[in-house]
């Protein structure tokens, strides 16, 4: 994937975390995707399930672009950006569904 690419395809990605052009340079090579669900009992959030993957960087950059439309359908998205060898990136999303009974965490590691 060129510069070009990312910067066309990815504009919220881009425009949230810059450095994010630098995932350009693992092309062909995966990231490790770590998805916790979580369910609401009572005051606490309990874990029900929890699945590790490899995914291509381009679904890596779907899921940080699609942020803003979930947060359009009512539901609360959180972003943790932190230092990695590829700069300040993404590494983190909190998912909660509109009516707060749900929680999707997705961790990634480079």
């Amino acid at each position: 994937m060129t510069y070009n690419e990312i910067k066309t395809n990815y504009k919220w990605t881009v425009k949230k975390a810059p450095d994010v052009i630098n995932l350009r340079d693992i092309d062909g090579r995966f990231i490790t995707l770590t998805e916790t669900r979580y369910t609401k009992r009572g005051g606490r959030w309990t874990e029900t399930e929890s699945t590790t993957e490899l995914i291509p960087v381009e679904f890596y950059l779907n899921s940080v672009d699609a942020i803003p439309f979930f947060k359009n359908l009512g539901g609360r998205e959180k972003l943790v950006l932190a230092y990695t060898q590829y700069g300040h990136i993404p590494v983190e999303i909190q998912s909660i569904s509109p009516y707060g009974e749900n929680k999707t965490v997705r961790r990634f590691t480079f």
